[in-house]
């Protein structure tokens, strides 16, 4: 299961308040943006990308970003960037 099928399922199942507005549009809002990642096709360019920046900064900085994002790895993996 992707990241996003799975943030989609969180938030389409969560305990979301519901009381104001706001929430409520924060929710349909949140939710929008999931299925519409889930849906469409992976911008290989933008996650290559993405995965040289965070080497980039890893290298300057003396981190280590698997630790900080571990589910990119397997995101990474996917289409054969580690």
């Amino acid at each position: 299961m992707s990241a996003w099928v799975e943030f989609y399922q969180n938030i389409k199942d969560s305990a979301w308040p519901e009381c104001e507005h706001e929430e409520r549009a924060s929710k349909q809002y949140l939710k929008g943006i999931a299925a519409q990642a889930a849906n469409s096709r992976p911008n290989l360019k933008a996650i290559t990308e993405l995965f040289n920046f965070l080497n980039t900064m890893d290298q300057r900085r003396n981190t280590h970003w698997p630790t900080v994002f571990p589910w990119l790895v397997d995101e990474f993996s996917k289409h054969n960037l580690l």
